[in-house]
């Protein structure tokens, strides 16, 4: 990825409403070049903008990992199933352990754990892992890292 490239995709990461002039001017170049990368790093690299919420200011108070490794046979209906569940937030799927991770939100301890043993009735799974996340500690900061660095290195 080219220097400016990382560094105008390092500023969208920290707000991606920021004026195509505000881009502009901190990357040093004209707004026509700025428009250009953005139209090809939204073509390429950039999948969508996004807001990334405080779900404990939304009600939500629990959050919680799931992994799951699953029989080949139910792979398709779980990804299936899980994709519906309303109160998941990402789903990944996994290799060497586990099938699928699943980021979910609940309003309660209890909404959480019910959802977790409907799981094991419906599905036969072979290896579960749950992790309750207490708080976010750092979050979205890969490029703060490499803008810090780019920028150093001129």
């Amino acid at each position: 990825m080219k220097e400016k490239d990382l560094l105008l995709v390092t500023a969208l990461r920290k707000d991606c409403r920021q004026p195509i002039v505000t881009l502009s001017c901190a990357l040093q170049v004209c707004r026509a070049t700025v428009t250009e990368r953005l139209e090809e790093l939204q073509k390429t690299i950039i999948q969508k903008y996004t807001a990334l919420l405080d779900f404990k200011q939304l009600g939500y108070q629990v959050k919680l990992l799931v992994g799951v490794k699953l029989p080949e046979y139910e792979k398709e209906i779980f990804s299936k199933y899980i994709q519906q569940h309303g109160c998941v937030n990402n789903l990944y799927k996994g290799e060497k352990g586990v099938d699928y991770v699943v980021e979910m939100v609940f309003k309660t301890k209890e909404e959480a754990d019910q959802f977790l043993i409907a799981l094991e009735h419906a599905f036969c799974i072979e290896q579960k892992q749950v992790f309750f996340i207490e708080r976010d500690v750092l979050r979205e900061i890969f490029f703060d890292k490499k803008e810090k660095m780019v920028r150093q290195a001129t």
